[in-house]
């Protein structure tokens, strides 16, 4: 029962890291993979979609700043409440 009381929590946690994560780097890419379309033909891009494109880089940027320290402070929770746990598990007074 312990066991799924931490492993529940750090699924959810992680797979939205991950999802934050991967939207990040999707968004920082956007404009290299929009312009390799255009180097190789694959499609005809208007001048807007290139601008969006830049646009979504730049959220990017910002996202990836919030990302950054999202996962920091997720790894200090994450930590805390391993600990607490165990601290429960063993019967112990929580001084966390």
């Amino acid at each position: 029962l312990n066991f799924l009381l931490i492993v529940g929590p750090l699924a959810v946690i992680v797979s939205i890291l991950f999802a934050g994560w991967l939207a990040t780097i999707t968004m920082i890419a956007a404009p290299v993979i929009q312009l390799a379309g255009i180097i190789l033909d694959y499609n005809t891009s208007s001048l807007f979609e290139i601008f969006v494109s830049i646009g979504a880089c730049g959220l990017g940027l910002l996202l990836f700043i919030g990302m950054y320290h999202l996962s920091k402070f997720s790894a200090r929770l994450i930590i805390r409440y391993c600990k607490w746990n165990m601290t429960i598990v063993k019967g112990r007074e929580s001084n966390v």
